[in-house]
């Protein structure tokens, strides 16, 4: 069986410096962003737990935070909390 897609053996070629340091920067600022992003959400967090709220209430409040999250990654815009 044929399909359309053959691999093409190539050697694989090196980085140069540049091209490194560009994987370096990028991967870097994902980094950044993920810390920042689980930072706000602990803190969003931390702030419901510690509320005078009862606990069903803070429930209701990390269940609607997820699903908030939940609509981010479905690609719908996410609402200020």
């Amino acid at each position: 069986m044929q399909t359309s897609l053959q691999v093409v053996n190539r050697p694989r070629r090196s980085h140069t410096a540049a091209e490194r340091d560009f994987i370096e920067l990028v991967a870097e600022e994902i980094c950044n962003g993920i810390h920042g992003a689980v930072g706000a959400w602990m803190s969003k967090v931390e702030a419901i737990l510690a509320s005078a709220s009862s606990d069903a209430q803070k429930l209701a409040s990390i269940r609607a935070l997820v699903r908030r999250y939940e609509g981010c990654q479905a690609g719908r815009a996410v609402t200020a909390v």
